[in-house]
């Protein structure tokens, strides 16, 4: 056993006045995936209610029923049937080319989703290996510029500094676009200006013309700027790295090996499609020629879901890959909202009768023409939803109002249905009378994660004779790990860690908030393990058999 004097000394603890108390989660999942949404009330409640919210909304105005038809669908990656699913035919489709009935398989333009098809693409060709590497690397037109000198960085760009991670995540400090200059549109004579610049697509040479000329916008890796400019230049390093074309490595890599039937690189046929007007009015069948990585691609809420799984389920690249993707890049000004690769993160704030938590949403939206999306990804939960749009008015924009209902609806649910499984799954009193001890495991409404009141090894109370002594009211809970180790005939021992508190608030100033549990994690180890350190042993019904301290080298069964 650790002895009492040795835990004082390595904390540095000492007992704090009762002050207002909130939990301090570590980040990330605070109960198991949740494997049984559709067997939940709360989701069968919340697809409910969002039905009914969405359709009240198209009956009030909230939403725009006539000018605009949108799909909508919430999956899941334990089942291969949607949540939810949702779509709205305006009535003006009925003279429209394309699709007059819009289901999971009907096609948009996704926009800047493209951009996320180009990132996945680089990840599953080369990894982020070259994440560091500079673009001049790989695109000869960059590296034969004019050089960059410290005398004139206003007008320079310093293509030598900008990385394909910066670029990958909005940081290279280049410029958005190089097509739609006022001028040019209005005065397309002037000497050595391509005629694309107005209003594009322009060829590999045109597209150098126009870009090198231009100044910088930041100083690389100074602040988040979006570019499209930056995608394009991915796709040709892309392009030059794996000795393929664009189109043809979207088609093996991605489109087979998912089956994704409704997705493309070219305009398909105008019958699948979700066409707000005639194919040529909407942009339906604009050849956006080498700007398609960057906003061209053509899918739908089907195959955008299949795409959302693969990534959740590390499909299509390594485990440690996608984790290293799925973090953010750098901040913005916005504290609820931070920048990947090319992910857009949103940190949302759950308010449900479970403890309010704040989680991290990954997602990718997208505007051409009329056409609106967005993508979201719940890694701590392996969910996500689709919303696609078609408009026949400019300034519609029903996604996000819909992205909103989902998010405030249906994620709280996802909360409730995930404490449910927990509390089926492992509460309970485990006990091993060899070496008398015991554990009491509980999930309570109000705080994140397993609840441990009592917690007894080998006759020592550690909550009331240990803990009590470096922990003011102290609290025990319990976070998974995400580890685990497959014990064959059905058992799987899954990892914990323990997080220890005071039932206290310290002063809230900048450097002295109490909030800093990951400080702690594995700071006391005994036997080799953390002293933090436990794992369920689960069997193939979900259900805990037992649990194990591993600092401590008990076992005890659950009863």
């Amino acid at each position: 056993m650790v002895q009492f004097s040795f835990l004082y000394a390595f904390l540095g603890l000492q007992v704090l006045p009762a002050l207002a108390f909130q939990n301090c989660p570590l980040l990330g999942r605070d109960f198991p995936l949740p494997k049984q949404l559709s067997n939940s009330s709360a989701i069968r409640n919340a697809s409910l209610m969002l039905k009914n919210t969405l359709d009240a909304s198209l009956n009030n105005g909230t939403l725009a029923s006539n000018a605009s038809s949108f799909s909508i669908e919430i999956f899941s990656t334990h089942q291969n049937d949607s949540l939810f699913t949702y779509h709205h035919s305006s009535p003006l489709l009925q003279s429209s080319d394309g699709v007059k009935t819009i289901d999971s398989d009907s096609i948009y333009r996704v926009g800047s989703i493209s951009k996320l098809f180009t990132a996945y693409l680089f990840l599953i060709e080369s990894g982020d290996i070259h994440f560091n590497d500079p673009i001049t690397n790989f695109v000869p037109e960059l590296a034969n510029a004019p050089s960059w000198s410290t005398q004139d960085s206003l007008n320079v760009v310093d293509w030598e500094a900008v990385t394909i991670g910066e670029l990958a995540s909005h940081m290279g400090g280049i410029a958005r676009d190089y097509i739609g200059d006022l001028a040019a549109a209005t005065n397309t004579s002037v000497p050595g200006t391509p005629s694309c610049a107005a209003t594009g697509p322009c060829s590999r040479s045109d597209f150098f013309k126009l870009l090198l000329p231009q100044p910088p916008v930041f100083p690389t890796s100074t602040t988040p700027v979006y570019s499209n400019i930056g995608y394009q230049l991915l796709s040709y390093a892309l392009e030059k790295i794996s000795y393929q074309s664009y189109p043809t490595m979207l088609q093996n890599q991605i489109i087979k090996p998912l089956n994704l039937s409704s997705t493309s690189y070219y305009t398909p046929p105008a019958a699948h499609g979700v066409i707000p007007g005639n194919a040529t009015s909407s942009g339906w069948n604009l050849d956006y020629g080498d700007f398609t990585p960057v906003g061209g691609i053509y899918s739908s809420s089907n195959d955008l879901s299949t795409l959302g799984r693969s990534i959740l389920t590390s499909r299509l690249l390594s485990a440690p890959l996608t984790r290293r993707w799925m973090k953010p890049r750098t901040f913005t000004s916005n504290p609820l909202l931070s920048v990947g690769a090319p992910w857009e993160i949103y940190r949302l704030q759950l308010s449900s009768p479970n403890a309010p938590r704040i989680v991290d949403l990954y997602t990718k939206s997208g505007d051409l023409t009329f056409y609106h999306s967005n993508l979201v990804l719940f890694p701590d939960w392996d969910i996500g939803f689709v919303v696609l749009e078609a408009d026949y008015e400019q300034f519609v924009l029903n996604r996000n109002v819909i992205s909103d209902m989902v998010a405030e609806i249906f994620l709280p649910a996802v909360e409730i249905a995930a404490r449910e499984e927990a509390g089926t799954s492992f509460a309970g009193k485990y006990a091993d009378q060899a070496t008398n001890s015991s554990v009491v495991v509980r999930v309570g409404d109000g705080v994140p994660g397993l609840g441990v009141p009592e917690l007894v090894l080998g006759g020592v109370d550690y909550v009331a004779e240990v803990l009590s002594q470096l922990y003011y009211n102290p609290s025990i809970r319990l976070y998974p790990s995400g580890l685990e180790k497959n014990l064959g005939h059905g058992d799987v021992e899954v990892g914990w860690r323990a997080v220890f508190e005071s039932n206290t608030t310290l002063p809230d100033g900048l450097f002295d908030d109490s909030c800093a549990t990951w400080f702690n994690v594995d700071g006391i180890r005994n036997n080799g393990f953390g002293i933090d350190d436990f794992t369920f042993t689960v069997g193939e019904d979900g259900k805990a058999k037992s649990i194990t301290s591993r600092g401590f080298n008990v076992t005890l069964s659950k009863v």
